[in-house]
C-alpha cells in the first residue's frame, strides 16, 4: 500500500502543478498552456486533471486527518484547472468517473464517499462561471450547426468519413491518415480554414484508419480485458476492508473517464493511460496473491473464522510494519553487509583459523562429559528456584557427618 500510495500522490502533486498553472497564469477563455508530454491542448490537460482529482479521493479514505485537510486544498486546484479549460469531454469525463468511483467504492466507505460526492459537486458548481456552463450547455445540439454557437459541428460527419477510410484501407494508412485523407472524404465546409484539412475526434476510429483491423482489434480487445478484470476486481475487493480495496474506484474511474474521452478526442498516444493498465496489472496481482493465502489458510482450517482468512490476506496485501505488524519477508541486504559477511567467511576459512577451530572443538568435546551434566544439573536447580550463584555439583557432593 505504501508504494500504491507514492505513485497516487506524485500523480496527484503533479497534477496540482498544473492546476497552478492555470491559477497563475490564466486570463481568461480557454488555457491550453499547461506544457508538458501529451498536454498540448486543453482537452488532454482536462483529462488528466481529471484522473488526478478521482485519485485525490481515493488518497482521502486511506490518509490520515492532515493528509486529507492538505488534499482538500490540492484537489480544489486541480480542479479550478479543469474549468479554465472549458473542455466538455473533460466534464462528461469527471461526470463518469465519479459515477464508477461511487460503484466501486468498497461497501464500508459507501456513505462517506456519497456525502462527499455531494460536497464535491456543490464545490464544483462554486468554482465555474458562466462562460464554462455556456460552453457545456452546447452539448445538447449534438453537433448540429448552430449559428453563433460552437458546438463542435463537423464531427459526425468526420466519423462517418473515417469509416469510408477504413472500407477502403481495411488494414490502415499510417499515423495521421485521417488529417491527410480528410480533403477528399469531406466537404470543405468540414475542412480547417488554416489547414484546410480535418484531424480525428475518435480514439478507435483513429486506430482503424491508422492502424487498420489490427489498430481496431487491439483497441477493442484492451477495453473487453480492462472491463472484465475491473468487474473480477469489484467482486473480489467489494466487501473486503482492506485499505488496497480503496485504491480500485480511483482506478476504476479514471479508465472510464479515458473510455468517455476516447469518444472525442484521438487519444492514440496518451502517456497516463499506460500508468492505470500497468496499475490494473498490479492490483490483479495483488488479488491473485491474497486469493492463494486465502485459499492455504483454508485448507490448513477449514473451520477458521473470516478473521483469520483476512489476517492471512492483510499479511500478502499489506505488508507495511507500522499499519500490520512486521512483514515475514526476509530483511533486504545492502552491499555493506555483503562486503562484511565476505570478509567473515574468509578469515574463518583460513588454515590457521581451521586449525584453531579443530583445537578449541577438540577440547570442549573432551571436557563435554562433565561440563554437559554440569550445566544440565545447574538448568534444573535454576528451574527449581536455585540461584545462579549455586556452583556445587550433585557429584562433588558429601554427605553430612
Amino acid at each position: 500500500l505504501k508504494h500504491l500510495k507514492l505513485f497516487m500522490w506524485a500523480h496527484v502533486l503533479g497534477c496540482f502543478y498544473l492546476g497552478w498553472i492555470a491559477f497563475t497564469s490564466y486570463q481568461g477563455g480557454r488555457f491550453e498552456d499547461f506544457g508538458g508530454s501529451n498536454l498540448s491542448e486543453a482537452n488532454a490537460a482536462a483529462l488528466t486533471l481529471v484522473t488526478a482529482v478521482l485519485f485525490g479521493g481515493a488518497l482521502f479514505l486511506a490518509e490520515d486527518n492532515k493528509s486529507k485537510a492538505a488534499l482538500l486544498g490540492i484537489v480544489a486546484i486541480i480542479v479550478n484547472g479543469i474549468v479554465t479549460t472549458i473542455s466538455r469531454s473533460a466534464f462528461l469525463a469527471i461526470t463518469a468517473g465519479g459515477l464508477v468511483f461511487n460503484f466501486f467504492t468498497p461497501k464500508r466507505f459507501s456513505r462517506r464517499v456519497t456525502l462527499l460526492s455531494v460536497l464535491g459537486v456543490v464545490a464544483f458548481l462554486m468554482l465555474t462561471t458562466p462562460t464554462y456552463w455556456l460552453r457545456i450547455a452546447s452539448i445538447k445540439y449534438k453537433g448540429e450547426q448552430v449559428t453563433g454557437v460552437d458546438t463542435g459541428g463537423g464531427r459526425v460527419e468526420i466519423m462517418a468519413a473515417q469509416l469510408q477510410m477504413f472500407e477502403a484501407h481495411p488494414f490502415g494508412c499510417g499515423n495521421s491518415c485521417t488529417e491527410i485523407l480528410s480533403p477528399s472524404y469531406l466537404e470543405a465546409e468540414h475542412l480547417s480554414l488554416q489547414t484546410g484539412t480535418r484531424a480525428s475526434h475518435n480514439t478507435f476510429l483513429s486506430l482503424a484508419v491508422d492502424q487498420g483491423i489490427v489498430g481496431a482489434v487491439l483497441y477493442l480487445g484492451m477495453l473487453l480485458w480492462v472491463l472484465s478484470k475491473l468487474w473480477k476486481l469489484y467482486r473480489f475487493w467489494r466487501g473486503s476492508e482492506d485499505p488496497h480495496a480503496t485504491v480500485l474506484p480511483a482506478l476504476a474511474g479514471a479508465l472510464a473517464a479515458m473510455t468517455i474521452g476516447d469518444m472525442f478526442v484521438p487519444y492514440v498516444f496518451y502517456e497516463v493511460r499506460f500508468w492505470f493498465i500497468a496499475l490494473l496489472m498490479v492490483m490483479v496481482n495483488l488479488s491473485t496473491q491474497v486469493s492463494r493465502q486465502r485459499d492455504s489458510v483454508a485448507a490448513e482450517d477449514p473451520g477458521g473464522s473470516s478473521q483469520a482468512l483476512a489476517a492471512a490476506g492483510r499479511a500478502v496485501a499489506a505488508p507495511d510494519p507500522r499499519r500490520f505488524g512486521p512483514a515475514s519477508s526476509p530483511p533486504v541486504r545492502t552491499m555493506r553487509d555483503v562486503g562484511v559477511r565476505s570478509r567473515a567467511h574468509r578469515e574463518v576459512a583460513s588454515p590457521g583459523n581451521q586449525a584453531a577451530g579443530l583445537r578449541a572443538v577438540h577440547g570442549s568435546t573432551l571436557r563435554g562429559g562433565v561440563g554437559g551434566a554440569d550445566d544440565r544439573r545447574s538448568d534444573e536447580r535454576q528451574a527449581r528456584g536455585g540461584g545462579p550463584q549455586d556452583r556445587r555439583d550433585t557429584a562433588d557432593a558429601r554427605p553430612p557427618n
